[in-house]
């Protein structure tokens, strides 16, 4: 059986995952375009989609850290 301070940990996981991810999608999607220098559009491109996937990492080692301590 979990604990709360698993369950506040698999929040935090999923909290900042999501905020990272948010951020990674604002840059790409917002601010890129706005962006008029090529090699810096690519460049702020590219941090916007690291980004993105280290929130979904984030999340996933959220989600097998709380399935190893429902174990």
């Amino acid at each position: 059986m979990s604990t709360d301070a698993g369950k506040a940990s698999a929040k935090t996981h999923w909290i900042l995952g999501i905020a990272v991810a948010l951020v990674g999608v604002v840059l790409a999607r917002l601010v890129c375009p706005e962006i008029n220098t090529n090699g810096i559009r690519f460049a702020v491109m590219l941090v916007g989609h690291f980004l993105c996937l280290v929130g979904l990492f984030i999340i996933a080692h959220g989600v097998f850290k709380r399935h190893q301590s429902d174990e």
